[in-house]
Parts: C-alpha cells; structure tokens; sequence
C-alpha cells in the first residue's frame, strides 16, 4: 500500500508525500527503497546517483514511528 497515491494512516494526511517523492527521485535516476517489519520498525533508503558514474550518494534514514 505504501506508495499508493491516497493511501495514508495519518488523520488529515493526503497520501501523496511519498508517491511524490518516488517521483522525483526516479526522475533524478535514483531509487527508493522501504522495507518494514511489524513491531521492529521502516528503514527508508534513497539512493541517487553523483556527477561520477562510479559513486553513489546514500542517504539512509531509519526509524519507528
């Protein structure tokens, strides 16, 4: 469901913050990828590529909210 445009959990949210940000991260040649377990938490990577096709720039966040 994640990713889902409308689909949220929050009350007044829209559902729209990470399909947009999915988006605009592919659009900039990265990747974006969760992954959640049940009572352990979401890890939330995304990776975008730099000017050196050799390097990637990783910016991982982490977290149970």
């Amino acid at each position: 469901m994640l990713g889902k445009p409308f689909y949220t959990t929050k009350t007044g949210g829209t559902g729209l913050g990470i399909m947009v940000s999915k988006k605009i991260i592919q659009n900039h040649n990265g990747t974006l990828t969760i992954n959640s377990e049940e009572q352990k938490g979401t890890s939330v990577m995304i990776t975008l590529p730099t000017t050196n096709q050799n390097k990637q720039v990783i910016h991982k966040i982490a977290g149970n909210e």
